[in-house]
């Protein structure tokens, strides 16, 4: 690493100096000269600590002309987005439309007796049940019950392994009226009995099952579903007078460092705007403009429920698959491998997995889209993870964002671009002035494949609530 650079000192006068180096004990008898001009000293020898206190400046200590430019890695996202397609919106606002494969799993939402003797509605065949959402069924529909047991089919006998199956007859607001297909068999009325279905059982949708008279089946009807985002304009500026400019300096910088560093906190700008922007759109009272920011991933994904959470003080493997990867990767038509993006805290408490540890130390370093990523399996999943420095700075620590890349996409009214202001024709500045500017926004045009990861006890999106709630 180079040397650090000390910049000039501010010349002292010889009373000051010589009170410097008495006050450090370096002169016995420090004192000025005639008129006030020089310090002289009986310490002894002359060392350069006496005349770094005495006389600051008199020392020309070297100077690495290399400056070290310390960017961090701390643009990841924004490094993506800029290898990811790209659309050009003619507008500050614009809108897309997205459509989600149908969903399979619902779940009950009250005790269901059943029909089987002794019950309410004994010898009936069919029986309401509540379900959490009767809208994503359709009469005809075959479901399955696999905490329930049904009957086997030739000895009637009831089998922990044959899961309980249901027909859908009829469709309701707030329930479905089902008979069970594989349920007791009654030979005196040719039904089948339901047996009790517990609140919360998880109910799957599997199929159509049609009567061998069908000609038709229920119409199977498909809409997208509308969204909006606003673009946000990012800007970044350097001035530099001309005499500043042809200045000798002690190092080599110029205007172009300055573009360089310009650049660098343009795009950490926009790289948190795309983490943690808002959704906003205001009047400037000063300027009588309007002002548009644009919403990160996490309000993106948060505005779809797809928030996980964990107890760092507790986390298990077992834990960290069923909690966390599961719901990542399930009950979404996304991609098998999807990119982490964690805070340091959090890395620190999944590396203490054995399972994870193990890992991470047995396969190389990914590079993919100019990134070092850490690739962690698990089944047939897979999460490629970074440890991004803006979580800690940002106070998400212990945070993570989970990102599905095959569903991200940059959308821009102006692609990032520089301008030079002229102002020095305008009378306003002897020097050079340069305006970078982009106008962008980050879509996860599939919000279900997302997901945010949050410890409560720093950030629980679950806790936030509504004004008046």
């Amino acid at each position: 690493m180079a040397d650090q650079i000390t910049p000039s000192p501010s010349p002292v006068s010889a009373q000051q100096g010589a009170s410097n180096a008495n006050s450090a004990n370096l002169g016995l008898n420090s004192a000025v000269g005639v008129d006030g001009a020089g310090v002289h000293s009986t310490a002894g020898a002359l060392s350069t600590d006496l005349e770094r206190f005495a006389s600051p400046g008199l020392i020309d200590d070297p100077i690495d002309r290399t400056i070290v430019k310390m960017f961090q890695s701390s643009v990841p996202i924004d490094q993506i987005c800029r290898h990811l397609p790209k659309i050009k919106k003619n507008g500050m606002r614009f809108g897309f439309y997205s459509v989600d494969t149908r969903k399979v799993k619902g779940s009950v939402t009250q005790d269901c007796e059943g029909t089987l003797a002794g019950t309410t509605n004994a010898g009936n065949d069919t029986i309401d049940l509540k379900v959490d959402d009767p809208r994503m069924f359709d009469v005809t529909d075959e479901l399955w019950v696999p905490s329930v047991s049904g009957f086997e089919f030739h000895s009637n006998v009831r089998s922990t392994k044959i899961p309980l199956a249901l027909y859908v007859k009829e469709i309701h607001s707030d329930k479905i009226v089902v008979q069970a297909i594989n349920g007791e068999f009654q030979n005196s009325t040719k039904k089948f009995l339901i047996p009790p279905i517990p609140k919360d059982a998880y109910i799957y949708r599997v199929t159509h099952a049609s009567d061998e008279g069908s000609q038709q089946t229920v119409p199977y009807n498909v809409l997208p579903e509308p969204d909006e985002l606003f673009m946000q304009i990012f800007k970044a500026q350097v001035m530099q007078t001309d005499i500043s400019r042809d200045s000798e300096k002690r190092v080599d910088w110029n205007l172009d460092d300055q573009k360089e560093y310009a650049l660098h906190q343009l795009r950490k700008d926009i790289e948190l705007a795309y983490i943690v922007g808002v959704k906003g759109y205001f009047r400037n009272q000063d300027q009588k403009f309007y002002t548009y920011t644009c919403a990160g991933a996490i309000q993106q994904i948060l505005d779809h429920s797809q928030a996980i959470t964990y107890d760092e003080q507790s986390i298990t493997y077992t834990d960290m698959l069923k909690n966390m990867v599961h719901p990542i990767f399930r009950g979404n038509s996304g991609s098998r491998t999807r990119y982490l993006f964690a805070g340091s805290d959090f890395v620190a408490t999944i590396a203490t997995l054995p399972e994870i540890v193990k890992q991470m130390n047995a396969t190389q370093t990914l590079v993919k889209y100019g990134i070092d990523w850490r690739a962690i399996q698990f089944m047939s999943w897979q999460l490629n993870l970074y440890q991004h420095p803006l979580f800690d700075e940002i106070g998400l620590s212990k945070c993570a964002l989970v990102l599905d890349l095959s569903n991200v996409y940059k959308c821009y009214f102006q692609s990032l671009h520089e301008d030079a202001v002229e102002l020095k024709k305008a009378g306003l500045l002897a020097g050079e002035s340069y305006v970078m500017t982009e106008i962008s926004a980050i879509a996860l045009k599939y919000p279900k494949t997302h997901a945010f990861i949050a410890e409560p006890s720093q950030y629980n999106p679950r806790a936030l609530t509504v004004a008046g709630d």
